[in-house]
């Protein structure tokens, strides 16, 4: 069992609901991405952060550093970044503690600002520059990087057109898309987190994903050659 469940049951009971409501500010973010919208976000995150921080001393202390990162820039942190950050504070609470700190950072969507600031508190590894015209942006669900064609589905029942090798870019996935996982080489989508269908599946099968896009289907058309960066969170034209 995950230690810091078995030690803070309570607390971590306590804290779904307020998770929650963030994930749910975060995805009417990224749906619309308004300054009304992102002070919604922001009031939001304020009681989770604080709740978050309970966990801080169980944790190895690489980690608590990432815990002081949030705590100390979060008011000031651009929404992307803080998202990002945020989403990797929660999922520490997801991982084993034992778990290896490089096999973890990895897959992480650091920016360029974010990894500055990292490299003020600890010591983070380079994360290599993604190229061409910048696309959308989400969160880094299943790591790696790609080029291909794209293949936009809106319907249910257009994803018999995908083609081997293509990338797949639609709202969401359901378990009844799960066959075609085998024809995709990346996932990229409008909807979801790192918990959700889409990326779990992708890690399941070892394909890049950027979930939780907002635009994704608006901005990317098929026969599109696109690069999806699983560890930045970054789709760009190839």
């Amino acid at each position: 069992m995950n230690i810091l469940r078995k030690a803070m049951a309570r607390e971590v009971e306590d804290l779904k609901p307020v998770l929650d409501a963030v994930y749910a500010s975060i995805l009417r973010f990224q749906r619309e991405r308004t300054p009304r919208n992102e002070i919604r976000l922001r009031a939001a995150m304020a009681p989770a952060i604080e709740r978050l921080m309970q966990f801080r001393p169980l944790l190895p202390a690489y980690k608590q550093s990432d815990f002081n990162l949030l705590e100390d820039t979060w008011t000031e942190l651009p929404a992307h970044d803080l998202i990002m950050l945020f989403d990797h504070c929660v999922s520490i609470m997801h991982v084993r503690l034992e778990r290896k700190r490089e096999q973890w950072e990895e897959q992480q969507p650091w920016t360029g600002n974010l990894l500055r600031l990292f490299d003020s508190y600890r010591d983070a590894p380079a994360t290599g520059p993604i190229e061409g015209e910048f696309l959308c942006s989400g969160i880094a669900a299943s790591g790696g990087r790609v080029t291909g064609v794209a293949r936009v589905v809106e319907h249910r029942g257009d994803f018999d057109a995908l083609e081997a090798g293509e990338i797949l870019v639609c709202r969401f996935t359901l378990p009844e898309t799960v066959p075609y996982f085998d024809r995709i080489r990346a996932l990229v989508t409008d909807e979801g987190g790192a918990l959700s269908h889409a990326a779990i599946m992708a890690r399941e099968t070892g394909i890049p994903a950027v979930t939780g896009c907002g635009n994704a289907t608006e901005v990317i058309r098929t026969g599109d050659a696109v690069q999806v960066d699983g560890d930045l969170g970054i789709v760009a034209r190839a």
